[in-house]
């Protein structure tokens, strides 16, 4: 799932799901990719200006693998639980950032439970709609 938020306020008009169809591959990096792949070739959505990605240096090496393929330039950090480390790639590594509290924190803390929310939904609705035989 995807949400998005414009001036620190969640914009769920831009909210966006993605349902995974790459069969073979069932591992997590796989999935972001594919969903960061089709929501990056979707110009007419136009580009954020910082993707923030649950998780951490190998979730963001992912990302930043296909920002590179893509040829897409958006700077990209991660949010890795439980101790809320910010992951940023710098120069050919990543630089792991322990923020103590304060309204930036939040913030990503704010973004990162707002997209657990909203994929959780969206997967207990899938996962609903399975056991009812609907899917």
């Amino acid at each position: 799932g995807m949400v998005a938020f414009i001036d620190g306020e969640p914009e769920k008009n831009l909210y966006r799901r993605f349902k995974i169809r790459r069969f073979g591959s069932q591992d997590d990096l796989s999935f972001l990719e594919e969903a960061l792949t089709r929501r990056l070739r979707r110009v007419d959505w136009g580009m954020p200006d910082l993707l923030i990605i649950d998780g951490g240096r190998t979730q963001v090496g992912r990302v930043r693998s296909v920002l590179v393929k893509l040829e897409v330039k958006i700077p990209v950090i991660g949010l890795v639980k439980p101790f809320d480390d910010i992951v940023i790639p710098y120069r050919d590594g990543f630089q792991i950032v322990k923020p103590r509290s304060g309204p930036a924190l939040r913030l990503l803390q704010r973004l990162r439970d707002e997209a657990h929310r909203f994929s959780r939904a969206y997967h207990f609705n899938l996962r609903s709609k399975r056991l009812m035989g609907k899917v």
